[in-house]
């Protein structure tokens, strides 16, 4: 049975946690993550390609659905500079 990860919420004051082995780990700063969250593209391509690039601070993107065309559609996807998790 494997433990659970550790959960950590921006803002949260904490400055020691166990890690997955039970060892105390010191933490020296707060974590933070910026998601994009798109859908319902509908091939208008120059908005999708517009909202990724106003998503350019983000660390990740999730797109949820509504691709339509998918070989023009993940192109668009493929220029974000970081991990995307979708469904078509």
């Amino acid at each position: 049975m494997t433990k659970p990860s550790i959960i950590l919420f921006p803002g949260l004051p904490r400055r020691y946690a166990p890690d997955n082995d039970g060892r105390t780990v010191n933490l020296h700063c707060h974590t933070s993550m910026k998601i994009a969250i798109m859908s319902d593209s509908h091939e208008h391509w120059d908005n999708l390609r517009r909202s990724i690039t106003l998503a350019d601070g983000c660390d990740v993107l999730l797109f949820a659905g509504d691709l339509m065309a998918p070989g023009a559609g993940l192109a668009a996807l493929k220029t974000f500079h970081g991990p995307v998790h979708m469904v078509f």
